[in-house]
């Protein structure tokens, strides 16, 4: 029995039209307007202030927490250079427990510890 290599060249170009797709990524506009808010808020910190980001599963949050923390590294290359032992910044994710929710009455809390060395 032949294989039938009718359309085998059509596959072929489909998949490298799909494999060029591969690795790229398109900012949707809201999470671009979040991620300059977010920017905005990091540089109009006052030192040793907490930023959040909250919001329901899926939005999101860690797409745009990536980016923050990639931009910031980038924007603090000349002091990181110069300070290599410096943070550039903290990031801590509060994962939701099994059940999906809080036990009413009892807030989730995160110690943390802020000193300056």
């Amino acid at each position: 029995m032949q294989r039938c290599s009718v359309g085998s060249d059509t596959a072929q170009v489909a998949m490298e039209g799909l494999r060029q797709f591969h690795f790229a990524t398109v900012a949707h506009p809201r999470l671009v307007e979040a991620r300059d808010w977010l920017m905005s808020a990091i540089c109009d910190a006052a030192p040793g202030s907490l930023i959040l980001v909250i919001g329901p599963t899926g939005v999101g949050k860690t797409t745009l927490r990536l980016k923050a923390e990639q931009l910031v590294a980038q924007q603090m290359r000349p002091v990181l250079d110069d300070d290599p032992g410096r943070i550039p910044y903290l990031s801590i994710e509060a994962v939701a427990p099994e059940s999906g929710n809080c036990t009413k009455g009892k807030p989730l809390v995160l110690p943390v510890r802020l000193e300056k060395v």
